[in-house]
């Protein structure tokens, strides 16, 4: 691991003028023409190179690689990068190649509210002077959200993963022969769980789960209660109709997702077939870290795409019979203007699982068909929600396998791969480029990790069972114990919300940063040709002004391999999420067919 001073002073190039910008060719010449060049083992040449510019033609056999000091290159080797920046492809390709396709996927992402203000802008006589302003600050809010999406990347992959396993469980539930003589209403409401369960739904305390919360801010509107007994309402044989016209409401799988990725992969196949060039584009290496960087807004949106309940919140509403919804005057305004209000995508999983509890842990006991706060009258009813509340559970298996482990490979393996190509790619060494991409990939795991534990700690802030009973003798030291136990908990869940919330900082800084710097020309700084453990040492680092290029396989002709791999990469996992959501949805018609 990286010590933090490595870290602190990469930061620090993006808050000072750049010290030099390394034009590798004419440094080369200048130090050339001043005996100021050393060879690999960094001895003094006392001939002219004469091969400065070597690894810009197609030349037969590899250079020397040649070397200035440090201190040489800060004082003499200004001006402009190696990048041609009157060249508008240099810098327009990235971001037409990634950066817009990004900005449309993370369109598609689940969220409930804006994260600036819109007030009453764009309304009313004035709307024309003030819609421009309503835009700048939806763009601000969508700039937001982008970062937002870089910071907690793999808590979003994880809320999203949940909630498929949660709707497998659910499928497996109600195909099962196990539960054949489960109530019709029974199956409704897990039916409806798997299409509306993003609907956000509030736990009750003396009122039960099901009753509306008084003074909620969500005009007490409880989407599983009220859509149940709007379903149960209906003519048993327009039930299933009702069920299916809410699945397909979904929003279109290859708006959110399919179209968007093709632009991706072009983008990463014109970047490969510009490091096929020769002379090979000094920005093509650069644009292709870039696409790679980005990956992890395509991948978060990839998976979010697997889910079921991506419809409009109105759709659900259009079922229930309710008053016009008053207008809100909240600091942040929700993205949708319905009865129900939809959750955020990092709480998918948490919502769902207590429409999920709420629908085992309580059946129907009069002629309404409406669930009650009480246990089932039908013993066997009873029976079979308790057996359904386990078989619903999330095991070890599933959680490893089909949770974290995707989670971490879908968020870390682009930055891994990108940060051990730069590795290996001349000047070759652990530089500015490896080390931003080997930062973040840490700090999502390190995000990945404080979430989990937040995640599982948090039973223990809202619950407190009584302590266990003890004899009279020893209840004293028994509660003593267990109050003791309790605060430690509750402290350990205090600390980890500090922690997380450093760590998703130190994230996004890391992940803006590589752009960043990256237009800036910093990766072009002559620090940035310095291996990472000589910044300490400038006064002895050396730099080199020539690469031997076809001395080593990873080098550009790494970059073309890796270029491919990243697209071929992206059409596996679009496939897959393609293919998910499609049996899902049918496996959906034939349950809703059946009841």
């Amino acid at each position: 691991m990286a010590k933090p001073y490595v870290l602190l002073m990469l930061f620090a190039f993006l808050f000072r003028a750049v010290d030099a910008i390394l034009n590798t060719i004419a440094c080369c010449e200048k130090a050339d023409a001043a005996r100021d060049l050393f060879d690999q083992h960094h001895v003094r040449l006392d001939v002219p190179y004469l091969a400065c510019d070597w690894h810009f033609v197609n030349a037969t056999t590899p250079a020397v690689q040649v070397f200035i000091p440090y201190e040489i290159c800060a004082a003499t080797c200004e001006g402009g990068s190696s990048s041609d920046y009157g060249d508008a492809t240099a810098w327009m390709a990235p971001l037409a190649q990634f950066l817009l396709p990004s900005i449309i996927f993370s369109m598609g992402i689940p969220r409930r509210r804006l994260f600036v203000p819109t007030w009453t802008l764009g309304q009313g006589r004035l709307s024309f002077v003030t819609s421009p302003l309503l835009l700048l600050l939806r763009t601000i809010d969508l700039a937001l959200w982008v970062a937002v999406i870089f910071a907690t990347a793999g808590p979003l992959m994880i809320s999203a993963l949940t909630e498929t396993i949660l709707d497998i469980n659910v499928f497996s539930v109600l195909s099962s022969r196990k539960y054949s003589n489960l109530s019709s209403a029974s199956r409704v409401r897990l039916s409806l769980a798997i299409t509306s369960g993003k609907l956000r739904q509030q736990i009750g305390s003396d009122t039960g789960p099901h009753c509306p919360l008084a003074g909620s801010d969500d005009s007490s509107v409880e989407p599983l209660f009220e859509l149940s007994e709007a379903i149960d309402h209906l003519d048993r044989d327009h039930q299933p109709q009702k069920l299916l016209d809410l699945m397909n409401a979904q929003t279109d799988w290859a708006t959110i997702v399919g179209y968007p990725v093709l632009f991706y992969i072009v983008g990463f196949v014109c970047a490969s077939l510009d490091l096929e060039d020769a002379p090979p584009s000094a920005d093509a290496p650069l644009a292709l870290t870039f696409g790679v960087k980005w990956m992890i807004v395509v991948h978060v949106a990839i998976v979010s795409g697997c889910l079921l309940s991506n419809n409009n919140p109105s759709t659900a509403s259009a079922l229930v019979r309710g008053s016009l919804v008053p207008e809100t005057r909240a600091a942040l305004p929700n993205v949708y203007t319905s009865r129900y209000q939809p959750v955020s995508i990092w709480s998918r999983d948490s919502n769902k699982q207590i429409w999920l509890d709420q629908i085992t842990l309580h059946c129907d006991n009069d002629g309404s068909g409406q669930p009650t706060v009480t246990p089932c009258r039908n013993r066997q009813e009873h029976a079979m929600l308790k057996a359904i509340c386990q078989d619903l559970k999330i095991g070890i298996r599933q959680y490893l396998f089909a949770i974290l482990l995707p989670a971490l490979t879908l968020t870390t393996l682009p930055s891994i791969a990108g940060a051990y190509l730069t590795y290996q790619t001349a000047p070759k060494g652990f530089g500015c480029l490896s080390l931003t991409l080997a930062c973040y990939a840490g700090s999502q795991i390190l995000v990945i990790f404080l979430h989990e534990l937040r995640r599982h700690a948090s039973s223990f802030r809202t619950h407190r069972t009584s302590p266990p009973a003890a004899p009279a003798k020893h209840r004293f030291i028994a509660r003593l114990w267990f109050s003791v136990k309790y605060a430690v908990r509750r402290v350990y869940y205090a600390m980890l919300l500090p922690l997380y919330l450093i760590t998703c900082l130190i994230s996004l800084l890391v992940a803006l940063g590589e752009p960043t710097m990256s237009a800036a020309g910093i990766y072009s700084d002559c620090k940035c040709f310095v291996n990472v453990n000589m910044w300490l040492h400038l006064d002895r680092a050396f730099v080199p002004v020539t690469f031997a290029y076809d001395s080593s396989p990873t080098s550009y002709g790494g970059w073309v391999i890796m270029g491919y791999v990243a697209a071929s990469f992206m059409v596996l996992c679009t496939y897959a999420s393609w293919y998910y959501q499609h049996i899902m949805k049918e496996r959906y018609r034939t349950v809703v067919r059946a009841l």
